[in-house]
């Protein structure tokens, strides 16, 4: 009896085993854009191209271009310059203000929204003028500007940066936590940030 009892529990054992090895494997977890996992986010505002290109300024780019990886949810700063949205009720106590702002963007896609509200913590004011296009020099040797948080943004443009084609590299900056590769932007003005009540033009911007 107890030689059978044996058996019975030899071939418990066996079909026990035979079920864990046949288990299926538990699922792997993986990064987005990782093989095996969902595709890595279509970064916004940018037109597709063939073959998984986009399309930035009418250029046909693939996904590791600058100019894509920065609206794929990377944070970074911008360098801008802001003018007064004039109103017909005159100029506010003070006069209208030209200004030249550091702004850091958790996500640089969402610092190109026309309705971005940056957080006051992450504007830096590096010059304010009534004078009409009165800017601040943003080229030449090392400058910074200390935000509202006391985090430093310190970068070094050439002092020839503009005359290099948009979207050239122009350098490194860095803050407390880490160093950013900068670029001469295309001047676009179209950003309007409404907390300003300014319209902006990107002179650079790091990532």
């Amino acid at each position: 009896m107890a030689v059978f009892n044996l058996k019975l529990a030899a071939i418990a054992a066996i079909h026990l085993l035979g079920s864990v090895l046949a288990a299926p494997a538990p699922s792997e977890t993986f990064a987005p854009g990782e093989s095996g996992s969902e595709p890595a986010p279509t970064p916004v505002n940018l037109p597709t191209g063939p073959a998984g290109t986009f399309v930035v300024d009418g250029e046909v780019v693939n996904s590791t271009d600058h100019r894509v990886v920065a609206r794929q949810g990377t944070p970074g700063l911008r360098l801008m310059n802001c003018w007064p949205i004039m109103s017909g009720n005159g100029a506010p106590p003070g006069g209208w203000r030209y200004t030249s702002y550091v702004v850091y963007c958790d996500d640089m896609a969402t610092c190109d929204s026309t309705l971005f509200t940056p957080s006051s913590n992450n504007v830096c004011v590096k010059k304010s003028s009534t004078a009409v296009n009165d800017y601040y020099i943003w080229e030449g040797g090392s400058k910074s500007c200390t935000f509202p948080t006391g985090v430093t943004f310190t970068w070094n443009i050439p002092s020839n940066a503009q005359s290099q084609a948009d979207y050239s590299w122009v350098g490194t900056g860095s803050n407390t936590y880490r160093t950013f590769n900068g670029y001469k932007d295309n001047k676009d003005g179209s950003l309007h940030y409404p907390s300003f009540v300014q319209r902006c033009s990107k002179i650079y911007w790091y990532w």
